[in-house]
């Protein structure tokens, strides 16, 4: 713990180091100014100094102009006041100004010293640790907004009541995040009913097994609209490894899946067009003259079967007198890109 004394009798400062270190119970590092001035510049090289304890009449100033600049530092140390008997209304002052406390100079004060010191530096503490928790929680707040993705926080526990969760989801659902948060069937009653059984057995297990949940689903927007949304979700825990939340994130992928489903439809269209065309037609790949597939018309022309053709090239199946006769062919649609009406031996 590191303490700065500011005052400006140096036997006052013996006469505390001596009582702390009878009684604090601690260890510690005193360090000791005469004026406002001189705090001011030790806390510059200083900054970490976890207390400071001021005298009320300072050479150049009060105690209540020292604890006014300290509070203007982004994370202050704690103040405490040592004041005569007759200054109370400054003490109320300061404590109004954000004062950890003050103790009045009487009989047992040295008694009562320590114990005043150790709860403002405790106090102290534990509001640095909330205002840093809550600017990490504006850091945090403010990069999932940014994400292009719903991001959501869920109690782990059976309830699984979802903490937070980014305002993208009006965008994905058209709900908003209030009415999100207010009703726990939500989720699950937007799943589409051919996805609910197993959507719900995945994540029973994810839950149960406590392990990541992974899973792509149509969900029905409130509009009516079905989307689809792929969902990662892991527990997360702390350093003793007892589960703290699930952390989520739900990705639109709508346009991907459609973009899938066009394609798909595209290759049906081909297989079919291509298995019912009376024209000869087969497909091999180009650099080395292997069959990927033929149609009915080709194997009746060759007298193959589909089994014979399929993963053997032309060299090997004897279609070309010399090797060397492909490989120009092959050249020849490189540099044309298309070939028509050509006789090949």
């Amino acid at each position: 713990m590191k303490i700065l004394y500011v005052e400006d009798e140096f036997a006052h400062v013996e006469l505390i180091q001596r009582t702390l270190e009878e009684r604090i119970g601690i260890n510690f590092a005193l360090y000791h100014r005469e004026s406002i001035q001189g705090t001011l510049e030790f806390l510059e090289s200083e900054p970490d100094v976890d207390l400071i304890l001021t005298d009320l009449r300072l050479p150049d100033g009060s105690g209540l102009n020292l604890l006014k600049k300290v509070r203007e530092h982004t994370s202050p140390p704690a103040v405490v006041l040592l004041i005569e008997q007759g200054d109370q209304e400054a003490a109320v002052v300061a404590l109004k100004a954000g004062a950890a406390d003050y103790i009045v100079k009487q009989s047992d004060y040295l008694h009562r010293l320590p114990v005043i010191i150790s709860n403002a530096v405790a106090q102290n503490q534990l509001l640095r640790e909330q205002a840093a928790l809550r600017e990490a929680e504006v850091r945090y707040q403010s990069l999932v907004e940014q994400i292009p993705a719903v991001v959501f926080l869920d109690a782990a526990d059976e309830s699984e009541t979802t903490l937070y969760i980014s305002p993208r989801i009006l965008d994905l659902t058209g709900y908003t995040p209030d009415e999100w948060r207010a009703d726990p069937d939500i989720w699950m009653r937007g799943i589409h009913p051919e996805d609910r059984d197993r959507i719900t057995e995945a994540d029973r297990r994810a839950a149960l097994e406590r392990h990541s949940f992974q899973a792509e689903y149509r969900f029905t927007r409130r509009d009516g609209r079905i989307i689809w949304i792929k969902e990662d979700t892991n527990l997360i825990r702390n350093k003793d490894g007892d589960p703290l939340y699930w952390q989520g994130i739900l990705l639109d992928i709508t346009q991907e899946r459609e973009s899938q489903a066009a394609i798909r439809e595209s290759e049906e269209r081909f297989r079919r067009i291509f298995h019912a065309t009376p024209i000869a037609t087969c497909v091999v790949t180009l650099d080395e003259g292997r069959f990927i597939d033929a149609n009915q018309a080709y194997l009746d022309l060759t007298g193959n079967s589909l089994d014979t053709l399929i993963g053997r090239t032309s060299v090997e199946l004897g279609y070309w007198e010399r090797p060397q006769d492909r490989e120009e062919f092959v050249q020849r649609i490189k540099e044309e890109r298309s070939l028509q009406g050509i006789n090949v031996q």
